[in-house]
Order: C-alpha cells, then sequence, then structure tokens
C-alpha cells in the first residue's frame, strides 16, 4: 500500500514537471515569436526608411538639377543678350558641346515661334504637361518622334524665345544604376501619372493605371490606384500593395514596398518612386533571424562554459581595465600638453621674427632715405649728359630696388598693409626687366624686343609687374622648350581706348584714353581652346611639376593696376599675350623745381616744418630742400613740434609715423589726431615705414591729408605736397 501511493506521488509529479516543462516551452515559443515580429518589422521599417532617404535625396538631386539648368538658361539668355543670331549661335554651339550631362539639344525661335538655330533636328510629336520654375522659366514634359522623352526648359528672350531641350533617358541612367533588392527599380511620373522615366521604353509616356489596364487586361490595380491617390497628393511616404512584375510575361503578382517623394516645381511637381520585392528584404531576414537563433544557442553553450572562468577573471579584468584608463588619460594630457609647448614656441618664434623683420625694415629704411636723398641732390646739380649724373641715377634706381626688397621682407611682419603705386617710365621698365629675362632664358632661345611708348608710363608697383612679366617669359620658355630653336617677340606700344574692342575687350566703361599694350609672343607648341579657357584658373597646369598659380598670379596682379590680359593661340603656331596697362602722365619735374627754386614753398607758398627723430634723414632733407632755394623747420619729438606750431604759422607738416618706439607705433597718426581741430587749415601728411589699416583710415576721416611709403624723396615731397594742396582748392 505504502508503495503504491509512494508509486502515484512520483507519477503526479512527473506529470506536473512535464506540464511544467511543456508551459515553459510554450512561453518560450511565444517570446520567441514575439521576439521574431519585432525584428522582423523593425529591419524592414528599417528598410523602408532607407528606401525613403534614397528617393528624398534623389528627389532633391532632381529639383536642384532643374534649377541649376534654370539658371543656365537664364545665363546663356543674358550672354546672348544684344548679340546678333551669328554670335548667340556661338555661344549656344559651345555651350551644348562643352556640357557632358544630359543636356543634348539647344532650340532658339523667334517671336512666331519658327525655330531659328537648333543644334540638332528633333521634332516633338506629344506635349504631356506644362508647369513653371522660378525667373519665368517653363517646364514642358514632351516625346519626341523617336518615342525619347524630352524635358524641355524654355524661357523667353528679346527676340522670342531659348529652349534646353532634356534627356530623360540620360538622366534615368545616373539614377537607375543604384541597386535596390533582386528585381528592384526607380520610376518617375507626373502628377497626373504619366511615366516619364522607367527601366523599359515600351511604357514610357502611358499612364500608370489607364495604360497598364489596356496593356495587361483582367489585372488587379486596387492596391496600386490606392497609393498612387496618395502620390499625387502629393506626399512624401512608403506603402506595401500587390503589383505585378510588368517586364515579366508570366506577369507574376507580387507583394512590394514603395517608397516615393514629390520633386517640386513652382505650380506642380513630378513623383519618384522606388519599388522592391517584399520578399528581397523579407527572406534575408527570415534566413538572419534562424541563423541567429542558431548562433545563439552555441553561444549559450559556451557562456555557460566559460561561465566559472569568467567570474574568476572579472574582478581581476575590472582591475587591469582601470588601470589602462588612467594611464591612457594620462598619456592623453601629456601629448596634448607637449602639443600645446610646441605650438607657443612657434608662435613666440613666429612673433620674433616679425618682430626682428621689423626692425630690419625699419633700420634699413632709415639708411636708404638719405642714400636716395643724396643721389638725388647730385641728379638736381650735375649735367644730365654727363657720366656723373649716370652714376648718380645707378644709385637712385638701386636704392629704388632695395626698397622694393624691404618691402617684400616686412611683409613677413605687417598687418593691414595696403601696395603702393608709383609713376613708373615703360620704356624704362621694360628695359630693365628684360635684362633679368634674358639672364634666365635658357640657350636655344632668342629675344627681341620692339619698344615705342612714346614716353608714357603707367601707375604701378615695379615688383609686381617684374613677376607679371617673369611668369609669362618662364611660361614662354617651357611652350619652346629646349629641343630646338626658339624666338620670343616683345613689343610696347601706346594705343588708344578704341583699340581695345579689336582685342575681344570691352572700352565702353574705361576712363583711360590710352593704354600700353605690351606684347609677348613665342613660337612654342601653342594651346587648344580648352587649355586656352583655363589657363588662367588657379591650379590648373599643363606642366608634370607646375603649380597652376603662375598666370592665376598674372591675371590678378594686373587687374589690380586697373589692366587687362588676353591670349591668342593654336597648337604648334605659338602663343600671343597682350598685357594692357592704363597709360598715366608723369608730373613734369622741371615745373616743381621751378617752382621750389622760386621760393614757391616759403613767403608766397608753403611753410613746412619736418618731425622726425632720425637726425641723418632730417639733415639730408634740409640740404635736399636748400637746394630747391627752400627753408624748411626741423624737429626731432612732438613737443618741439608743439612749439614750433604755437609760435609759428605753417602750412604743411611732414611728420615721421615711427617717431618714438616707446610711444607706440603710431605716435604720428596720434599727433595729428591732437592738433587737427587746433590747426584745421594744416596740411598734415605722414610718412611710415608700414602702410598700416590705421592710417588709411586717418586718411579717409580726413584726420590727415595724405600718407607717403619711407623712403621718400623730395621730390615725391614737393609733388605730394602740390597735389595735396590742389585737391584742397
Amino acid at each position: 500500500m505504502q508503495n503504491k501511493k509512494t508509486g502515484t506521488g512520483y507519477k503526479y509529479r512527473l506529470l506536473g514537471f512535464t506540464l511544467l516543462g511543456v508551459l515553459l516551452l510554450f512561453f518560450l515559443a511565444l517570446l520567441g515569436n514575439e521576439v521574431w515580429i519585432r525584428y522582423r518589422d523593425a529591419l524592414i521599417n528599417a528598410q523602408k526608411e532607407q528606401m525613403l532617404l534614397t528617393v528624398e535625396t534623389l528627389s532633391n538631386d532632381m529639383q536642384e538639377a532643374f534649377e541649376e539648368k534654370a539658371d543656365d538658361l537664364t545665363a546663356i539668355v543674358r550672354m546672348g543678350t544684344g548679340l546678333d543670331l551669328e554670335g548667340r549661335a556661338r555661344i549656344y554651339r559651345d555651350f551644348v558641346t562643352g556640357r557632358s550631362d544630359y543636356i543634348d539639344n539647344l532650340i532658339e525661335k523667334d517671336r512666331e515661334g519658327k525655330v531659328v538655330w537648333t543644334y540638332e533636328e528633333e521634332t516633338f510629336t506629344t506635349s504631356y504637361r506644362t508647369m513653371h520654375l522660378q525667373r519665368g522659366v517653363r517646364f514642358e514634359e514632351t516625346m519626341n518622334d523617336r518615342g525619347k522623352i524630352r524635358l524641355l526648359l524654355s524661357m523667353e528672350t528679346e527676340t522670342g524665345s531659348l529652349c534646353f531641350v532634356l534627356d530623360a533617358a540620360a538622366y534615368f541612367e545616373r539614377i537607375s544604376g543604384i541597386t535596390i533588392g533582386t528585381n528592384g527599380y526607380f520610376l518617375v511620373k507626373d502628377q497626373e501619372g504619366i511615366i516619364l522615366m522607367y527601366p523599359t521604353e515600351n511604357q514610357l509616356g502611358m499612364d500608370v493605371i489607364e495604360g497598364r489596364k489596356e496593356m495587361f487586361p483582367g489585372a488587379d490595380l486596387t492596391s496600386l490606384e490606392e497609393m498612387l491617390e496618395d502620390q499625387e497628393a502629393g506626399n512624401t511616404a512608403t506603402a506595401e500593395y500587390y503589383s505585378y512584375w510588368w517586364s515579366d510575361p508570366a506577369l507574376p503578382r507580387v507583394r512590394k514596398i514603395a517608397a516615393y517623394a514629390p520633386v517640386r516645381l513652382q505650380d506642380g511637381f513630378l513623383i519618384i518612386s522606388a519599388v522592391m520585392d517584399y520578399e528581397d528584404i523579407y527572406r534575408p531576414i527570415r534566413n538572419g533571424f534562424q541563423s541567429m537563433i542558431g548562433v545563439m544557442i552555441i553561444a549559450a553553450l559556451i557562456l555557460l562554459a566559460v561561465m566559472a572562468v569568467w567570474f574568476v577573471l572579472l574582478r581581476q579584468n575590472r582591475r587591469d581595465q582601470e588601470e589602462i584608463l588612467y594611464l591612457r588619460e594620462l598619456n592623453k594630457v601629456l601629448e596634448e600638453t607637449h602639443r600645446t609647448e610646441e605650438a607657443l614656441e612657434q608662435k613666440q618664434r613666429l612673433q620674433i621674427m616679425g618682430a626682428v623683420t621689423g626692425g630690419i625694415a625699419h633700420e634699413f629704411n632709415n639708411l636708404l632715405t638719405p642714400i636716395m636723398g643724396y643721389a638725388d641732390m647730385l641728379m638736381l646739380e650735375l649735367d644730365e649728359d654727363s657720366d656723373a649724373y649716370d652714376n648718380a641715377r645707378e644709385i637712385f634706381s638701386a636704392s629704388e630696388k632695395a626698397r622694393d626688397i624691404i618691402r617684400q621682407i616686412s611683409q613677413m611682419s605687417r598687418k593691414n598693409m595696403e601696395t603702393t603705386y608709383q609713376y613708373i617710365d615703360g620704356a624704362e621698365f621694360l628695359t630693365r626687366s628684360l635684362k633679368m629675362v634674358r639672364s634666365m632664358a635658357p640657350a636655344n632661345v632668342q629675344i627681341e624686343e620692339d619698344i615705342n611708348l612714346g614716353g608714357a608710363g603707367f601707375m604701378g608697383n615695379k615688383t609686381q609687374m617684374n613677376q607679371v612679366l617673369l611668369n609669362l617669359a618662364l611660361n614662354a620658355f617651357q611652350a619652346i622648350g629646349r629641343d630646338q630653336g626658339g624666338m620670343i617677340q616683345i613689343e610696347a606700344r601706346l594705343i588708344p581706348r578704341d583699340a581695345l574692342g579689336s582685342y575681344g575687350l570691352d572700352s565702353s566703361s574705361s576712363v583711360w584714353e590710352r593704354y600700353l599694350r605690351i606684347s609677348l609672343r613665342d613660337n612654342g607648341c601653342g594651346m587648344d581652346k580648352m587649355t586656352m579657357e583655363q589657363i588662367f584658373t588657379p591650379f590648373f597646369t599643363t606642366k608634370e611639376n607646375g603649380t597652376g598659380f603662375g598666370l592665376a598670379i598674372a591675371e590678378s596682379l594686373i587687374t589690380s593696376h586697373r589692366g587687362f590680359i588676353t591670349v591668342s593661340s593654336r597648337p604648334g603656331e605659338g602663343s600671343v599675350f597682350h598685357v594692357f596697362l592704363p597709360a598715366a602722365k608723369k608730373a613734369d619735374e622741371n615745373r616743381l623745381h621751378d617752382a621750389a627754386a622760386s621760393g614757391g614753398y616759403e613767403e608766397g607758398g608753403h611753410k613746412i616744418l619736418v618731425v622726425d627723430d632720425n637726425v641723418k634723414i632730417l639733415q639730408e632733407l634740409t640740404g635736399q630742400f636748400g637746394k630747391l632755394g627752400v627753408t624748411i623747420r626741423t624737429c626731432a619729438n612732438t613737443a618741439e613740434a608743439e612749439e614750433q606750431l604755437a609760435s609759428h604759422v605753417y602750412q604743411v607738416l611732414l611728420i615721421d609715423n615711427e617717431l618714438s618706439r616707446a610711444g607706440g607705433d603710431n605716435m604720428g597718426i596720434d599727433f595729428a589726431m591732437s592738433i587737427r581741430q587746433k590747426y584745421n587749415g594744416l596740411l598734415i601728411i605722414v610718412m611710415a615705414d608700414k602702410i598700416r589699416k590705421e592710417i588709411v583710415e586717418a586718411r579717409q576721416a580726413g584726420l590727415i591729408n595724405a600718407y607717403l611709403e619711407k623712403p621718400v624723396s623730395v621730390q615725391e615731397l614737393i609733388e605730394t605736397i602740390q597735389v595735396t594742396a590742389s585737391e584742397i582748392r
């Protein structure tokens, strides 16, 4: 009896454990199914979001592409305004042949709608819908006589209209290369359901519903119609629906996923869609989930096997991680400290270099001022036909070159610097520059010059214009090469403003009556039209180790001198560069000399007070003005200047801006500000080592009347005084 009860209890317990196991398995099955559903839905939604993101990106790209073409159309219309048909045709042909995208035709019509020019004869048989883009550009969907969908962008012009023809198939190739699933594809239709872009041509121009009903009678398109209503409302979304693979002759009905977005125009939109088979998403998810379950089971077994070891090593592992983290942070702090120290040292070195460079420039300017001054005095005393006069002139010219070099060096320490221009004799400049060009010319290159400028010159910077001529010459040397003999011809002429038109330049807005034309011709390899269009573009180069900056810098410098540069060339026939600079007249030196010698700057003219803390400069200026018969007063500091201004009447104040280093770099400007209101009729001219922003702003604000960059000569001072006085009068 006991044994029977014991056996019955065992059976009940076994049954209870069995039921518990079944319930546990059932619970695990429900849990696994819930995990599976969540996993499947999450991945499918992620794929939908990815498809929607792709479609939105393509929609934005298409909208931007249409707007870009509308901008191009507007620019072409603007370029052709005022030209005859031949001129406009040249612009049209260059535009079409120069494009590599989906614009393959351009049509101009007159006001009656008659075609007056087209790149390619084309007939449009069907027009589906017309909309508008910005700035009066019309957008039209058409089909030509070859069954190709063409998108027309047209705009009214002064003579009629101009139309860009966009090949829809060429544009569709850009997006159809994106892979979506096994059988997925993209399509573009308008808001009325007309198919404009599709993988197969037999459905182009067809209504997406009515056309397919005619092609595939009996097909169930209910689900497709519901989705199309949402698309035609201009919505951006994804949808699951049932449809067919239209390119498959068996016409299988499948479940599909579509993502769609509108391409917004001004008064309408197109619809771009991405379509793929639902199974292309579901099948990999299912296989992946099954593989994941298998991996999880194996991982669970492995996890149980290593659990004991993991618990033992956990504490030690945490301790090691904390130590590694501490060492990593310490190393990061040390590296950052080291980088900061290096950056600080580099900054200090640059500051020291700037300060030293500025000091060197200042001292050299003080040395060059008396050299230039005494050379100028010698030239005033000597006969212009004598050898001594030529020697003095060479000293003065060398001093000018040294001054330019010092100014370039001082750029390392300058802020807010502006380029200063001076009168440059054209023939003298070219003669000196060509000496340097000849010294650099290869042995196989001969240089011929023909300079006839009639004594004309230009206002400019010698260093910069030397760089322009040198860049053009080096370019010619490289075009000629070293394998055969070459020739470079440099010609300089003075031409009237109207002659600019013969070089393709617009002279209508020019205020200069004459220009210096400097032409450099070589017999090198020449250039084709495409190369000529890019030679002035930064970074463009045809040389193996070129930087692409030489001609770009040359054009920039010529433009800053209010000039122009043009080029003409043919492959194998050499090249010719034309540089045009506004012609300027040099001040009449004899008139200035006579005015000064007659005392025009003393009792009857301008009484001059010079303030500079450099005794040599004061002595040199006193001597030079004395040679011209002008007596000046000099002061070594602002205190003496205050006393002189208070006790005597002066009309001109020449003051050095860097009077006292202890008082800062703008002592001259500060002194001018302090006396401007007190001596309102006084002409204040500042002499400075560096033309800073503060000096330019002081000139613009009327705190000073003019400024000069040191070293300066008496000739420059007299001319500046005359010009400034005449401006005030």
